[in-house]
């Protein structure tokens, strides 16, 4: 690990649709999963950023306002 401190980082988090989390495979594990890496691996995360529409969708409001 770098003595600089952490590192910047932003998570992203995307399931296809509102039904994925109740099964849970949804946004807030893997949140859990991404903050758990950004911890082991010297990041501090500055946002986190969710959508919860497919991936065919180009427009997708969280990834644009990553």
């Amino acid at each position: 690990m770098s003595m600089d401190g952490p590192k910047p980082a932003i998570i992203y988090c995307r399931v296809s649709d509102g039904k994925a989390g109740k099964r849970g495979d949804g946004l807030r594990s893997q949140e859990t999963i991404s903050r758990e890496f950004a911890r082991y691996a010297n990041y501090e995360v500055h946002a986190v950023f969710r959508d919860d529409i497919t991936g065919k969708v180009t427009k997708r409001p969280g990834f644009t306002d990553m």
